[in-house]
């Protein structure tokens, strides 16, 4: 959530750029500190400090006095916005802000609350709702000058962090835990809360059984927990257990179950299982084989963001099939999936270069998308997640590196291997 809300920051404050005076700067500063306080973030904020009365107080009411005063300035906004756009001839502006209104207005809670504390920049907006600051209206300036320093600041980590920590839920608590690798207190927790009935905690489970991640790595237990999650309505726990049903991980394969998974978690709009959906479509498996059923699927979880989606999306845009041939967009797919760190994708763009499909030869970036592809592939190993590469696949990129390498200079392939130690996500 926070990122749309900077990019909407970026639009409507960029001051070298939009050459803003110093009234218009309060004015749309003032205008972001209420947007900041949308009823989806300020019910997240209030969630994130549930275990604590006081401060749950002070977020409902933050809550209370956002919402009430929402409404218009949502409605003004728009407005306010086309007079800048208009005035400094930004029109392509309009776009990312039009995205980031989207975005904020039609988040689901959950997500929200998700993203609110993955994110970084939320340190300012959590710091000041600890130290008991429940209105911003005066703070505005400065709360965006902070957001805007600290999202490209690696300083402000341990303030986000700690803010993440006093104020999270258990599960929060967990995955913090989780993502340093402390699996024992990422256990510990999740298993206390699975016990309360938390879906996420049986899901999490799933995963670190799956992973070995803490524990002996056990599919059949991992499928148990999945299990408990997803018949709780949990859309990544029946992703992952659709998934381990149509390989037969820890399960009796059985594909009738794993579609009817993929269709309870992609009624939740959730882009995993659309992207299965899609898989089994253009294979065929337990439907019947159609690629423009495959599209449909595909394109509803490209649109958010899967990279695995974005591949096969471009795969079937390369090849024309279940629609019309279009090698530029596959292109663009491609290229968006690999910049996720999406090794098929990254091995694609590798032969469209050698090969100079849709573009002229290019042997350095050839290699370095190669290079790219068989670190990523060789790193990720997980047979959940729905893009992995096979040991196969990683020996086909690893056989055209070889190939290629014959085929340059050795200034090319410096160059190259400078491309990849320098390559950031």
């Amino acid at each position: 959530m926070l990122k749309y809300i900077v990019i909407l920051l970026c639009s409507l404050l960029s001051v070298n750029t939009w050459a803003m005076d110093c009234v218009q700067i309060n004015k749309y500063a003032e205008a972001y500190g209420k947007i900041i306080g949308t009823y989806s973030i300020a019910l997240s904020l209030t969630e994130l400090c549930g275990e604590d009365p006081a401060y749950k107080k002070e977020a409902e009411e933050t809550a209370r006095n956002y919402l009430n005063a929402n409404q218009a300035i949502l409605n003004n906004i728009r407005k306010e916005s086309d007079i800048l756009i208009v005035k400094c001839g930004r029109e392509k502006e309009r776009l990312k802000l039009d995205d980031a209104m989207v975005q904020i207005r039609s988040m689901a809670r959950s997500e929200a609350r998700k993203q609110i504390v993955n994110d970084e920049s939320c340190a300012s907006i959590l710091s000041n709702l600890r130290r008991g600051v429940v209105d911003l209206k005066n703070q505005h300036h400065n709360e965006i000058t902070f957001i805007m320093d600290s999202s490209n600041d690696n300083r402000y980590n341990d303030v986000a962090e700690t803010a993440v920590i006093v104020l999270a839920d258990p599960i929060t608590k967990g995955n913090a835990a989780y993502n340093k690798e402390d699996y024992s207190t990422a256990l510990k927790i999740y298993l206390s809360e699975a016990e309360k009935g938390s879906s996420d905690a049986e899901n999490n489970l799933g995963l670190m059984y799956s992973r070995g991640h803490g524990v002996k790595q056990d599919y059949q237990k991992a499928a148990k927990y999945f299990q408990f999650a997803a018949s709780m309505g949990c859309p990544e726990a029946q992703t992952s257990l659709g998934i381990m049903y149509s390989k037969g991980i820890g399960v009796n394969q059985d594909l009738e179950k794993a579609l009817e998974l993929y269709r309870l978690a992609a009624a939740q709009n959730y882009p995993n299982a659309q992207y299965n959906l899609g898989v089994m479509y253009r294979k065929g498996k337990w439907v019947a084989q159609s690629n423009q059923e495959a599209v449909s699927w595909y394109k509803m979880a490209a649109s958010q963001g899967l990279s695995d989606a974005q591949n096969n999306l471009g795969f079937m845009y390369i090849n024309g099939y279940g629609i019309q041939q279009d090698i530029e967009k596959a292109f663009f797919l491609f290229k968006k999936a690999a910049s996720q760190g999406n090794a098929k994708s990254q091995y694609t763009l590798g032969l469209m270069h050698k090969e100079g499909k849709g573009m002229p030869q290019d042997f350095v970036k050839a290699y370095m998308w190669f290079r790219l592809a068989e670190k990523v592939a060789s790193m990720s190993a997980d047979p959940l997640k729905p893009g992995s590469m096979t040991t196969a696949q990683l020996s086909l990129v690893q056989k055209n590196i070889k190939v290629i390498i014959k085929m340059m200079t050795t200034e090319q392939i410096t160059k190259a291997e400078s491309l990849v130690k320098t390559y950031k996500y």
